[in-house]
């Protein structure tokens, strides 16, 4: 063998074509690119029924246990299909070697998050909640699509009612963190003098909103904030009072 490269890069010395024969000769000598495969498995089982793929350096999808042969050995990226209800693993850089080459991707379902509020007044008020200051939501309403970790909930101001203060709910994987809260209606007192003292020497009385009747000073609590309706008793002898419309403050 040595006799015949010697006469052969004696008689093509200098020439184009040395290099195209080195490459036949290492080729022929057993030099070549070594190649790996690659085998991802997916988990949990949910996230595979679910959907769950992945691919190599964009390659085409491949289910959970699939094989990709014939990888150059160098670094390539694994990359997951996102998929409804599940946070995707993250891209994953392999170093291929000669053989069989393996990983796992995890995919961890999200969760969500359904606040019930009360009581009914205050909902036909206006009440609502949202997540981290995203869109408000109705009374049962659930948000989900949402990772596993920590959110604050946070609720409507309404007038004539005192919303809750906001809070911190922690979100699990696969689960829907329910709760209820109440907003508190904001009262106020109110009370009536009347006059002459006669008047009420002779039975004048008030009421609020049909309620009552009250004596002259008596101070009636426990009144919703806003607007009320003061009307007066009938009293022989006397021209009663017209209604009037107080606002009641907290």
């Amino acid at each position: 063998m040595k006799s015949v490269l010697a006469g052969f890069f004696s008689f093509f010395k200098g020439r184009a074509f040395v290099p195209l024969f080195l490459s036949i000769f290492l080729l022929s000598s057993g030099f070549a690119y070594a190649l790996g495969d690659l085998q991802v498995t997916i988990s949990p089982s949910g996230a595979v029924s679910a959907g769950a793929r992945w691919q190599v350096d964009g390659g085409a999808w491949q289910a959970s246990g699939d094989t990709v042969f014939s990888l150059s050995e160098e670094s390539h990226t694994i990359s997951y299909e996102p998929i409804s209800g599940w946070d995707t693993p993250p891209n994953e850089i392999i170093a291929i070697v000669s053989g069989l080459n393996t990983a796992t991707g995890t995919y961890v379902e999200q969760g969500g998050i359904q606040v019930t509020l009360s009581p009914q007044g205050a909902i036909d008020a206006g009440a609502q909640w949202n997540v981290n200051g995203g869109a408000w939501q109705n009374s049962g309403v659930t948000v989900s699509n949402l990772s596993p970790g920590g959110y604050t909930v946070n609720y409507q101001a309404v007038t004539g009612w005192d919303a809750p203060a906001s809070e911190a709910i922690t979100v699990t994987a696969g689960n829907i963190n329910s709760i209820a809260r109440g907003y508190t209606q904001q009262t106020g007192s109110l009370k009536v003098t009347i006059t002459p003292a006669e008047a009420v020497t002779a039975g004048a009385q008030w009421t609020v909103d049909g309620a009552g009747p009250y004596n002259s000073d008596q101070t009636v609590a426990g009144l919703s904030v806003g607007s009320h309706t003061v009307s007066y008793t009938t009293v022989t002898g006397w021209n009663k009072p017209a209604d009037e419309v107080v606002t009641i403050n907290d």
